[in-house]
């Protein structure tokens, strides 16, 4: 099937094609969890390697953070290593009892 979008011809099987390779590349990564120390969000943020202030980011309980996700407040903080293909969830703690790092967002339109 060929498409016009915008005056471009789009075929849709290809369309199809690219997405489920770039769904194919993505689901292929490794996720794991990344402890880090109680400075580690101030010091990230000064050498830039994430962008923002500390207060656009919040430490959430982890077995809290799934309905703070769902309610569209937060979402994880992910590292990317593109060498080893892993993503990282930024957490603090101990066993049993972690923190998540989280960016605070804009929460969605309650219907």
């Amino acid at each position: 099937m060929i498409l016009t979008l915008a005056g471009l011809t789009v075929s849709s099987i290809n369309t199809a094609l690219s997405f489920a390779k770039l769904y194919k590349d993505w689901a292929s990564w490794e996720e794991e969890d990344r402890v880090v120390d109680r400075d580690w969000l101030g010091v990230a943020l000064k050498q830039k390697a994430i962008e923002g202030k500390p207060g656009d980011f919040a430490w959430i309980r982890f077995e809290r953070f799934p309905t703070l996700e769902l309610k569209g407040t937060h979402s994880a903080v992910v590292a990317i290593n593109d060498k080893e293909r892993v993503r990282y969830r930024i957490i603090r703690g101990r066993p049993g009892n972690y923190d998540i790092l989280a960016r605070k967002t804009a929460p969605q339109d309650q219907r």
